[in-house]
């Protein structure tokens, strides 16, 4: 790997950018806990978040009655994903 650079998403990069000092922890805990891949549903979110760009309402739910107020936050029409166990 290139100096400086520790994933292909970019955000762990040893460079001293407030967006990047700000992720770079929460990328190094997404690569320690499975390595390089694809972030989770709710990581995604918070990565986005973070970075300032608009995400729609929504969320993970673990349980039916957090579905419920997820859906009541977020308004109606609301469409539900599946998430395999981690």
């Amino acid at each position: 790997m290139r100096s400086g650079v520790t994933n292909h998403w970019g955000c762990c990069s040893n460079t001293t950018t407030p967006i990047r000092q700000q992720l770079g922890p929460f990328c190094q805990q997404a690569l320690a806990a499975r390595g390089l891949g694809w972030l989770a549903t709710d990581e995604t979110r918070q990565l986005l978040l973070a970075m300032g760009l608009p995400v729609a309402p929504g969320g993970v739910a673990h349980s039916a009655e957090e579905a419920i107020q997820l859906a009541k936050d977020a308004g109606f029409p609301v469409a539900l994903k599946a998430l395999p166990p981690m």
